[in-house]
């Protein structure tokens, strides 16, 4: 799975800003424990489609991108969160820089429904280049729309 078009709007204090990045060819080779990352805002969306079941361990590969970083994500676990009185049963994933380079980096975790469509619920990690500032963020409400009524 690859998105092959991201549109982020991303909005500051003091600037809204918009980013398109479009996947015109791509001619990347992948091992079977690998994801291929277009832009770094995919991640999330490559970790809904995540293969809870088949894997512990994914790499990140950057595609057409000079990010450099092994990114790896781990497989934790299977923990029940209790956001707004409501239990959600979720994936707990782990991404971090793999190898020594682990040790500089820190961790951030996200929490994915394990029911279908697998959703972000939670996240823990940092804020910048470094993670100076932690941020948790979680889900308010979750609702699936049928358009066809």
């Amino acid at each position: 799975m690859i998105a092959d078009f991201i549109n982020v709007t991303t909005k500051r204090n003091d600037a809204i800003i918009n980013r398109t990045f479009s996947l015109i060819d791509n001619n990347t080779k992948l091992k079977k424990d690998e994801a291929p990352i277009l832009e770094f805002f995919s991640i999330l969306y490559v970790l809904r489609g995540f293969p809870f079941n088949s894997y512990k361990k994914l790499f990140l590969k950057f595609i057409g991108n000079d990010f450099k970083y092994p990114l790896v994500i781990d497989f934790i676990g299977i923990e029940k969160l209790n956001i707004n009185n409501n239990i959600i049963e979720c994936y707990k994933l782990q991404m971090g820089v793999d190898f020594f380079l682990g040790n500089f980096f820190p961790k951030v975790n996200f929490w994915f429904s394990k029911e279908k469509p697998h959703y972000l619920a939670r996240f823990e990690g940092g804020s910048g280049p470094f993670g100076d500032e932690k941020v948790i963020i979680e889900l308010f409400k979750y609702e699936v729309i049928n358009y066809n009524n």
